[in-house]
């Protein structure tokens, strides 16, 4: 039985301690096997580490925080990952997501003059509060229809 396990599923890669009779304490086998799974994510773009069983409430927190961002500005950014995902090199890539980061930071709308006058005026957590609040009033002002 190994005592690390190592697993990818996609853009997930799942490191798991697998020493439970010994509540998880780390030896040198294990420390071994522990380097070798992170340098084996490492090969990949490793943003976060998380606890076993916590990677969906994980998820979901990023997501809350990403949807309490300009949506303009959101659409934007997933639009220039899109974008260098699909572009072949590296250097159009780049030069693709600059583009697109230029749109964002030339956009000018009621909601980001706003967030841009309370980040000035009062700081970034009353600017960050304001668009939590915002967010907040959208999702109970659905149209029924």
């Amino acid at each position: 039985m190994s005592k690390i396990l190592y697993e990818r599923r996609g853009a997930i890669a799942e490191v798991t301690l697998n020493r439970p009779d010994k509540l998880n304490a780390i030896d040198e086998e294990m420390l071994a096997g522990l380097e070798t799974a992170l340098d084996t994510a490492a090969m990949g773009l490793v943003n976060h580490v998380v606890e076993a069983g916590s990677l969906m409430q994980h998820a979901r927190d990023m997501a809350e925080e990403i949807a309490a961002n300009d949506p303009v500005a959101a659409r934007l950014t997933k639009q220039a990952i899109n974008r260098s995902v699909e572009v072949a090199g590296l250097r159009q890539a780049l030069e693709e997501a600059l583009a697109i980061d230029l749109e964002i930071e030339l956009t000018d709308t009621p909601e980001s003059r706003e967030f841009n006058r309370l980040l000035e005026a009062e700081g970034p957590k009353a600017a960050l509060n304001w668009r939590a609040s915002q967010s907040h009033q959208a999702e109970g002002t659905g149209s029924a229809g």
